[in-house]
């Protein structure tokens, strides 16, 4: 089993804009040796095995099934994300806006 030493010694790439990825790499105290601006640039800097770095489930998933990268003790090691929906304060929302709103929210409860 790999040890949270080896993890913090190992090359982080990371978000280089303030993230929950960000957040969960100080946290444990991670060594950032190279940023992206975006998903796809932190699974590159992976794909390469030269790095670690966080990725949501969903978008790691294609990876992970082939046997491209897996995740290193994801029980310990995994990363939050979470999404907000922000809308104009109307007295009265146009009617798609407000059906988005709520399958969004029935989505996530």
């Amino acid at each position: 089993m790999i040890g949270d030493a080896e993890v913090q010694a190992a090359a982080f790439a990371g978000l280089g804009f303030h993230s929950d990825n960000m957040e969960r790499g100080h946290e444990f105290g991670l060594d950032r040796r190279a940023t992206a601006y975006d998903q796809e640039g932190v699974a590159t800097l992976i794909l390469s095995g030269a790095y670690i770095g966080f990725l949501p489930d969903h978008y790691a998933a294609s990876f992970a099934a082939p046997g491209q990268m897996r995740a290193i003790r994801p029980q310990r090691f995994h990363p939050r994300c979470s999404f907000g929906a922000i809308v104009r304060h109307d007295a009265q929302r146009p009617r798609l806006t407000q059906t988005f709103l709520e399958l969004l929210l029935a989505a996530h409860r």
